[in-house]
């Protein structure tokens, strides 16, 4: 007879602690981080806690907020950020890992993989190959021509995507403001404003859909929920 339906539904169970489940999940949660997906780590180990033993689930939690701690400090980087908003932003993301583990591809493991998403081009870059140019110049013009006004408009989708991705989260409402403030202040930001104009583009952020945050009541002068 095959138990492996049965073991499996035993270990999915949340309310039944599972040390060889919850080592499977570490293991899996361990090789992601590795290789940079602070977003799927966040969500193994979140996940991990249900199925911890006591002693074990708050630290799962506690690693779980290390990994958005992580990623919030790479969103420093790719939006520019302050020192000082770098833990609001780890506050923010924070109640995303509640139900994020909670069915596939949930809306809240969607907003955690966007913003994972304006870390990982900027880090990495946007370029465009050149072959024919490269050929005929044998080999002396570069291959890539790098994309850096690509990468923040790219930014700015990637933003766009997770705010539109938050109206079907089940975050509470102050939750889901909160995290909508500081998507929001991200794409308003001078920084950013001025990165595109002084390569001709005007208010690009505008012309891909976004609508000023006073719209509908926000204000992000300061960082807090009004």
């Amino acid at each position: 007879m095959n138990f492996s339906g049965a073991r499996e539904a035993e270990d999915a169970d949340p309310l039944r602690p599972s040390p060889p489940a919850y080592w499977r999940l570490i293991a899996r949660a361990e090789k992601v981080s590795s290789i940079g997906n602070a977003a799927k780590a966040a969500i193994l180990r979140r996940k991990a806690s249900r199925l911890a033993l006591p002693d074990r689930a708050q630290e799962s939690l506690a690693l779980a907020q290390a990994e958005l701690e992580r990623l919030a400090g790479r969103l420093q980087q790719a939006l520019r950020l302050g020192e000082d908003e770098v833990g609001d932003w780890a506050d923010a993301l924070s109640p995303l890992l509640v139900h994020a583990d909670q069915g596939f591809r949930t809306a809240e493991s969607r907003v955690l993989h966007d913003l994972q998403k304006v870390c990982l081009e900027h880090e990495r870059g946007l370029y465009k190959f050149q072959l024919f140019r490269w050929c005929r110049s044998f080999g002396r013009e570069p291959l890539r021509q790098p994309l850096p006004l690509l990468s923040e408009v790219m930014a700015v989708k990637h933003l766009q995507n997770a705010a539109g991705k938050l109206t079907a989260s089940r975050l509470s409402g102050e939750a889901r403001t909160r995290l909508l403030v500081r998507l929001y202040e991200a794409v308003w930001q001078p920084e950013l404003h001025r990165a595109l104009s002084d390569q001709g583009e005007q208010l690009v952020v505008i012309a891909m859909g976004w609508t000023p945050p006073h719209a509908y009541g926000i204000e992000c002068q300061t960082g807090d929920v009004k």
